[in-house]
């Protein structure tokens, strides 16, 4: 039996100050998540490494050493965003 990766979230209600929470999707797997802000523009994206940063301190998008892992999370993302229309 194969058991899944990880999963497509979603949070699409908009929260204002003082709790503000933008709308977002993403992908979280046991050691990395993937954030995606749909609201904005330009897009913003987050990655963190869970296993390292459990707090999500650390975004990792950005960085260039990650940048296959950001794009192999964002190909999930897709997939998933896909499936769901």
């Amino acid at each position: 039996m194969e058991l899944r990766d990880g999963s497509f979230f979603e949070h699409h209600f908009t929260l204002r100050p003082p709790h503000e929470i933008v709308q977002s999707e993403g992908y979280r797997s046991k050691d990395w998540k993937y954030i995606r802000y749909t609201e904005l523009d330009p897009v913003v994206e987050q990655l963190f490494d869970l296993s390292n940063d459990p707090l999500e301190e650390h975004d990792l998008a950005g960085n260039p050493e990650y940048r296959s892992t950001l794009d192999k999370y964002r190909s999930r993302w897709v997939e998933c965003r896909k499936s769901l229309q």
